[in-house]
């Protein structure tokens, strides 16, 4: 089961009350909790997803209220096309897809990681500036951008090899 980490912005837009959220406990995915986040950008909602322990991360934008009130369908989407995007080895794929399967709702809780995730929606939003907004934005383009910046939380190492290793050696 995969925990998803959200704001209280996007618990609001989804409609989730404190009694629908999950009793936060120790991360059963191999990448750690999934952490989402709402932000705008041309007053379009979009969301940034980042796993715990490798800021692992994709964006979805435009999405609409419908969509959000969806958000298990739009993570399993989106990150099936981020594993697919970037590379990722069939088995490290369908292991991570799997622990995805089953998805339950919690508060956050590391304050280290909401900077991160921070941090990461300021890049998007420059990204999507300079590339000329939602027309003119090739997002798995941007997801890979994304996934190029070192960041302290990872000791700098770049989140997809990062990734890699840690599913590679959960295969193990």
């Amino acid at each position: 089961m995969t925990q998803i980490r959200c704001t209280a912005r996007l618990r609001k837009e989804m409609g989730l009350k404190p009694a629908d959220l999950a009793k936060t406990g120790a991360a059963k995915s191999i990448l750690g909790d999934w952490y989402a986040h709402l932000f705008f950008f041309d007053r379009k909602k979009c969301v940034l997803f980042a796993a715990e322990k490798s800021l692992l991360c994709f964006t979805r934008l435009a999405v609409t209220r419908a969509e959000l009130r969806q958000l298990d369908d739009l993570f399993r989407d989106g990150l099936f096309r981020l594993l697919l995007d970037e590379g990722f080895a069939s088995e490290q794929a369908t292991g991570l897809f799997d622990q995805c399967r089953d998805v339950s709702y919690a508060m956050g809780v590391d304050r280290s990681m909401t900077g991160s995730v921070t941090e990461l929606i300021r890049m998007a939003d420059h990204w999507l500036y300079s590339r000329g907004g939602l027309k003119g934005i090739d997002l798995a383009e941007l997801n890979h951008d994304l996934n190029t910046v070192p960041m302290s939380r990872t000791n700098y190492e770049r989140a997809v090899p990062l990734s890699m290793r840690l599913l590679a050696g959960a295969s193990d």
